[in-house]
């Protein structure tokens, strides 16, 4: 591969992951009922606005509040559909990245970890037709393998606490592990601020 291929894939990467922080808020201290709400809409630009309903042009995506209930696969109990599934992966919506701790090289939570779980766990009680991907992200340290299924396992801890503490239904929950793929500080892949844990809206 020659140099300005090389430059232009670089630039290509970069370009990415500005991309994709820009659709995602940190939080450093648990966050209010109001600020999951405002950080996870959807965007309303002033030009979508004041087009027609019936245009066809594909709306952002993020949560419209109290808006009626995504569509869902009845077959699987419920669950998002494998389109909606599929879009939201393919075009992120806003997400919330929270710093969920655990022992290292582990699953267990440590810390105030709850204190951060809590409100999306009553986000989702007061938006009953909302429904969240969990995901797992952790730093760049040891083998990409061994990072990736570890931030699935951290994805299904906090699964399971939002089901079985706070009484969320399981197929409103979809955990997913992105190991160190997706870093929010590419130039420290140590950094602590790369392991944690997003939300974002499906549907």
């Amino acid at each position: 591969m020659n140099a300005p291929t090389k430059t232009l894939i670089a630039i290509a990467l970069a370009t990415g992951v500005l991309a994709a922080q820009a659709q995602v808020k940190s939080f450093d201290k648990p966050p209010t009922l109001e600020e999951l709400r405002k950080s996870l809409a959807a965007p309303q630009p002033a030009a979508a606005a004041a087009a027609p309903a019936d245009t066809g042009a594909p709306r952002a995506r993020g949560i419209v509040w109290n808006a009626a209930p995504a569509k869902t696969d009845s077959a699987a109990g419920g669950s998002p559909s494998a389109q909606t599934v599929a879009a939201a992966a393919a075009e992120p919506a806003p997400s919330v990245a929270l710093p969920i701790n655990f022992a290292p090289g582990s699953s267990q939570l440590v810390g105030q970890s709850l204190s951060f779980i809590e409100p999306i766990a009553m986000l989702m009680r007061a938006e009953p037709s909302l429904r969240m991907v969990v995901e797992g992200h952790t730093d760049a340290i040891g083998s990409p393998e061994r990072n990736l299924m570890l931030s699935w396992d951290r994805a299904m801890t906090v699964f399971k606490v939002l089901v079985e503490r706070y009484g969320i239904e399981p197929q409103r929950l979809q955990p997913m592990g992105k190991g160190s793929t997706e870093l929010v500080d590419p130039s420290n892949p140590g950094a602590a601020a790369n392991r944690r844990v997003q939300f974002r809206p499906v549907g």
